[in-house]
Order: structure tokens, then C-alpha cells, then sequence
């Protein structure tokens, strides 16, 4: 009979156990990151174009696509500028609790008129302390990736501004 009880207060206790932990989170997430980009603009690509010549940076419209995916879409008044991205390469996104990921990738820009190939190149670092999966670092670096390049187009239209 006691045994019989005592299994009956050890499923009790599990089940109140479960049901903390089920409705609690533990949140503790941190990001830190950095980025570099290296681009080989041609000589005069685009400086004197429609795009640069009226205008501010909020008018330029600028999408960045990796494989089937759009990474950043934004659509303003000017024709937008499209680059895809040819690689990403990350380092390993399978560590529990931290992940260290250093990524470089690899875009590429065409401009219809002078049909120069633009090159665009960002290095950089991501580090994730707490409960990331590889799905979530995978978006944070797609989304760092596309806020490097785009802030390297609007630079260069509106050095500036």
C-alpha cells in the first residue's frame, strides 16, 4: 500500500514539474554581430543615373534574393536594383546554447544599361548565446547578409545622406 502511494505522489510530482517547466520560458537570448562589405563598383556605375540624380534613400528600391527566397524586398519609387546572392557560407550551427557562426557571401548586381557586373562581398560574425535552432541563426544571418548589401547599394547612391 505505501508503495502504491508513494508511486502516486512521484506521478503527481513529475506532472507538476512538467507542467513548470511547460509554462515557463527561460528566454535568456543574446545577439552580437558584425559586418564588413567589399564591393568592385565600376568607374561611374550609376553615379549620374535616374536613381541618384532625384531623390533621397528612402526613393531607392532594392531586393535581395538568395535561391528561391527574398531576403529583403523594398519597393519605393525608382526601378529597384536586384542582387542575388550566389553563396553563403556559414560556420557550423549545430552547437547547443552558443553558436560562434563566422559567414561570407557572395551577391552579385547587373545594371541594365551599362550590363557591368557589380560584385558584392560581406564578411562577418554572429554570435547567439541561449536557445537558438539552426533555423533561427540561418534567418539572422539571411537578414544580416541583406541589411549589409543594401546598406552598401544606399551608400553608394547617397554617400551623403
Amino acid at each position: 500500500m505505501q508503495s502504491r502511494k508513494k508511486n502516486i505522489f512521484i506521478a503527481i510530482g513529475f506532472l507538476l514539474i512538467i507542467v513548470i517547466f511547460k509554462n515557463t520560458t527561460f528566454s535568456y537570448n543574446k545577439t552580437e554581430g558584425s559586418y564588413s562589405v567589399m564591393a568592385n563598383w565600376p568607374e561611374g556605375f550609376r553615379k549620374d543615373s535616374a536613381i541618384s540624380a532625384k531623390g533621397s534613400k528612402g526613393d531607392l528600391s532594392v531586393i535581395v534574393l538568395f535561391k528561391k527566397d527574398t531576403l529583403y524586398k523594398e519597393i519605393n519609387k525608382a526601378a529597384p536594383i536586384i542582387i542575388n546572392v550566389n553563396s553563403l557560407e556559414t560556420g557550423p550551427l549545430w552547437v547547443p546554447f552558443y553558436k560562434s557562426i563566422d559567414y561570407t557571401a557572395v551577391g552579385n548586381l547587373n545594371d541594365i544599361q551599362s550590363k557591368a557586373p557589380v560584385q558584392l562581398t560581406t564578411m562577418g560574425h554572429v554570435s547567439l548565446t541561449g536557445n537558438y535552432s539552426s533555423k533561427q541563426a540561418i534567418a539572422m544571418i539571411n537578414k544580416a547578409v541583406a541589411e549589409s548589401f543594401v546598406n552598401e547599394i544606399k551608400n553608394h547612391f547617397y554617400p551623403a545622406q
